[in-house]
């Protein structure tokens, strides 16, 4: 059995920790053997529900699966996954801005390509969204003019800088370029 040990800290509700190395070694070793079989779970699961979205149109099991992981799970990842082998796509609703998969009729199910690539094999380029720089700077510029309204602190540079930033973006997007 592990040698345990509560920390002698100030940190409030600490778990109990593991103290020896072998101990450690011991939890890594049970953690990597319980992780590859959650993992093929989870494709198994993945899978099936990209099969039942194609029969049915239906994506309440999708979506719960994708809501259901745990935090520390790669969940941009799978929304790529499903989106590259699936017939959905991931969408914003615009007035309740509730994110979520949406059926879409006439897209093919690539179920081979799917199990030959489980969603956390993507590359992380592959399984983030892309930045939107238009809105990044948008957003960092309001964040920043609202600081200065409760702070009383000069952003005006950075203001300046992510406002050219977005210009640009903004320019680059619809294929001009600026001399």
């Amino acid at each position: 059995m592990n040698a345990l040990v509560k920390t002698a800290t100030n940190v409030s509700n600490l778990p109990t920790l593991i103290a020896s190395t072998a101990g450690i070694d011991q939890e890594i070793d049970a953690i990597s053997k319980r992780g590859d079989g959650l993992q093929t779970r989870i494709h198994i699961a993945a899978l099936s529900v990209l099969v039942h979205a194609a029969k049915c149109g239906d994506i309440t099991l999708m979506q719960k699966l994708h809501d259901k992981l745990p935090e520390s799970f790669r969940r941009n990842a799978l929304i790529k996954w499903f989106e590259r082998f699936g017939c959905v796509e991931w969408v914003q609703d615009e007035k309740t801005k509730k994110q979520g998969f949406r059926f879409v009729k006439g897209k093919t199910t690539k179920l081979a390509d799917a199990n030959a690539t489980p969603f956390w094999k993507l590359k992380a380029s592959e399984g983030a969204p892309p930045l939107d720089l238009t809105n990044f700077c948008k957003s960092a510029i309001s964040k920043l003019k609202a600081d200065e309204k409760k702070t009383g602190a000069n952003h005006s540079v950075l203001i300046a800088a992510l406002s050219t930033a977005q210009i640009n973006a903004g320019i680059a997007a619809v294929g001009a370029t600026v001399n």
